[in-house]
């Protein structure tokens, strides 16, 4: 599994999706929350990421403010990633400082799934299927 991994990320468009500067793009995209007008408890938002030009990956997102107490500001994060090779879903809910943008708290689930083209050491050049399923806590201090 390891080694998969290690050729996915290392061949094809992947290794343009981990470049530095694709990393660094994809990372300030995927944590722009705030939505550019004034919103209240319950109202929601969404956004449209399209990773990089090299693949026709899209990474639609829905947010919901869900509370805010305390310049603390409590959001429900949707993601869907429809992709070629790999597609899945993330749920998230987030404690966000609302003046500087810092995560106080969060919790992720995810479940990706797909048939991604890794170059491996065999001659039958058949598509692997992947499952990705996890889910993570962030605390900030």
């Amino acid at each position: 599994m390891a080694q998969m991994l290690k050729n996915m990320m290392m061949h094809g468009t992947y290794k343009n999706h981990l470049s530095k500067e694709a990393m660094k793009e994809n990372f300030e995209k995927m944590t722009a929350v705030f939505p550019d007008h004034k919103v209240a408890v319950n109202d929601t938002w969404a956004s449209v990421i399209k990773p990089d030009s090299a693949t026709h990956d899209m990474i639609k997102i829905n947010y919901q403010l869900i509370g805010y107490a305390n310049g603390i500001a409590t959001i429900k994060r949707n993601t869907e990633i429809i992709g070629r090779d790999l597609s899945g879903k993330t749920e998230s809910t987030m404690q966000i400082n609302a003046s500087t943008g810092w995560i106080k708290e969060a919790t992720i689930q995810s479940n990706f799934h797909g048939n991604p083209h890794i170059k491996k050491d065999t001659t039958d050049n058949k598509p692997s299927t992947i499952q990705i399923e996890g889910s993570a806590s962030v605390k900030g201090w």
